[in-house]
């Protein structure tokens, strides 16, 4: 088996990352509510800052890719996984 990934395996792989990216996102707004409601102990929001640091990282990676994926066939589940992570906050909150 060839340790190189063909393009479409490229394209799947960068369209996880778009999702993955969202979804920590989407953690990282509950977990800045949580301590806002006192929650999170100083260790675990030096954590979760240390999280947010690293997917900003991440982001400034694979934000030149997410046009390509946008327009690709994987565009629709990119955008469906938005859609979901925004219906999931309207829903749920926090409403701030």
């Amino acid at each position: 088996m060839s340790p190189f990934l063909l393009p479409q395996q490229i394209l799947r792989t960068r369209l996880r990352c778009l999702e993955e990216v969202e979804s920590v996102r989407y953690s990282l707004k509950d977990l800045a509510h949580a301590r806002k409601l006192g929650w999170l102990t100083a260790a675990g929001w030096t954590l979760v800052s240390s999280l947010k640091r690293e997917l900003a990282r991440v982001r400034k990676k694979i934000k030149p890719f997410e046009a390509t994926v946008l327009h690709s066939h994987y565009g629709p589940e990119l955008k469906r996984h938005r859609q979901e992570l925004a219906e999931a906050r309207r829903t749920y909150g926090p409403h701030n």
